[in-house]
Parts: C-alpha cells; sequence; structure tokens
C-alpha cells in the first residue's frame, strides 16, 4: 500500500511533518539573522526596541502585544536592522502668511536635519520670524510675516509688472487710501467704479464693479494703472428769469 506524504521544507532544506513546525523554524531562522545583521546579542536588541518604542509605534504595539521581539511575526523580525535605532531627523517647517480665512498652511520650505534649522534661514527681504511653535520634540513650526508693510509690498508688486490677485485688489480697494473715487454708469447689475488710492505717495487707479444687489457679488478684473489728479475751478453762470409787471 502506497502513502502519500506531504512535507513542508525551509529555506534551508529541513523538512518538516507539520506547517506550523516549519514557522517555528523560519522564525528562528530569522532571529539569527537579525542578530547578525546587527550585531548585537537578543538582549541588547531588546533594549534598543525599549528605547525607540516611544518614538516608534509599531515597535511598541508589538512589544505591548507579544512581549519578547522573538515571537513577534517573521516578517517583522525579517525587517529589524539598525537602521531602526538610528536616531531620527529633526523637521523645521517653515510656514509663511494665507490668504485671507484661508485654513491651509502656506508651506515655504521643510528641512529635515541632525538639529533644528535656523528659524530665520529663509528670511531674506522678504520675511521675518512671527513665532517658533515646538509641535513635539521631533518637529518646529517656523511661522514667518512679510517684513515690509502691506502697502509697500503691493507697490512693488505693480511696478515689477506682477499682476495682483483678486484678493489684493479687493484689499487695495476697500482697505487702501482713498483719494478719489467715481461711478462711470450703471450696467443691469452692477456699477461701473473707478477709485484712486495713495500708494507710499503714489497714485492709482483701480476699474472695478460693485454690485448693485445682494446676491450680485463685487468684481475686479483690470489691474491697477497710475495716474495723476487734477482740480479745476469750474465757475458756472446762473440766469434767473422772473416776470416784472408794468
Amino acid at each position: 500500500m502506497i502513502k502519500e506524504s506531504k512535507v513542508f521544507i525551509t529555506e534551508d532544506g529541513r523538512e518538516f511533518k507539520t506547517k506550523s513546525g516549519a514557522e517555528n523554524h523560519m522564525k528562528k531562522l530569522e532571529v539569527e539573522k537579525a542578530l547578525k545583521r546587527t550585531g548585537k546579542t537578543a538582549e541588547e536588541l531588546s533594549s534598543e526596541l525599549r528605547r525607540i518604542a516611544p518614538r516608534n509605534m509599531n515597535v511598541r504595539v508589538f512589544l505591548e502585544k507579544k512581549g519578547d521581539w522573538k515571537n513577534w511575526p517573521t516578517h517583522l523580525i525579517a525587517k529589524i536592522d539598525n537602521s531602526l535605532f538610528a536616531e531620527p531627523l529633526k523637521k523645521t517647517v517653515y510656514i509663511t502668511p494665507g490668504e485671507y480665512f484661508s485654513k491651509n498652511k502656506n508651506i515655504l520650505e521643510t528641512v529635515e536635519k541632525e538639529e533644528f534649522e535656523n528659524p530665520e534661514a529663509f528670511c531674506g527681504d522678504t520675511w521675518k520670524v512671527d513665532k517658533v511653535v515646538d509641535v513635539d520634540e521631533l518637529t518646529k513650526e517656523v511661522y514667518y510675516d512679510y517684513a515690509k508693510p502691506w502697502d509697500e509690498r503691493i507697490l512693488e508688486k505693480i511696478k515689477s509688472g506682477k499682476k495682483l490677485t483678486e484678493y489684493e485688489l479687493k484689499m487695495l480697494v476697500f482697505s487702501g487710501l482713498e483719494v478719489y473715487e467715481e461711478e462711470n454708469g450703471e450696467g443691469r447689475w452692477s456699477a461701473y467704479m473707478t477709485t484712486v488710492l495713495d500708494l507710499k505717495g503714489e497714485l492709482y487707479a483701480v476699474n472695478w464693479e460693485r454690485g448693485l444687489t445682494e446676491m450680485q457679488p463685487n468684481e475686479f478684473y483690470e489691474q491697477p494703472y497710475a495716474v495723476k489728479i487734477e482740480e479745476k475751478e469750474v465757475i458756472v453762470k446762473t440766469i434767473e428769469t422772473s416776470i416784472i409787471r408794468l
């Protein structure tokens, strides 16, 4: 009578009658490889894993659930090497102002090094440090603010030929130093406006549309242009006519 016999063969050629026997042997092989890769004893490896557990969630979870690392799943033991124990890099994140009401952070640069980067590293002529926030022991957020006043930045942008955003145009009209404004007629939904503003002693006009209803928003399509204001004295002659009885 012929009987079929099923065996499980491990990577080193050992044969086992049960799958669990083969798996236990493979785990022992991975333990030996981990010790060889790291050049540490089992006790030293256990100590190192406990040291990094506070900052490595996976290590922390398996130490809590499985205890001794030699009881971990085989595929995790296979991942243990000295890179796991390297000191983590410290991250410095540089954040610039966003537009009004924006909840998103405008990240200028992110630097990862052995030590935190200088907060003023990317200031240049544009930025100044507003505040530094310690997020955790490995992360700092450096918040930048503009080094120059708003009107000076806007004027420089206009003179350099860069287009102002719709938000900047709106802020210029409603928050800038207005010296003159006139309405140039109306459409069905909007009034056609020209507003002249003083930017550091220079005059610029903005053409825009003022919504005439609550549902019609103000609209800004055109870029500012340099102007001058001339004042003329106009004398109006008025003739009054009356009837006098003779």
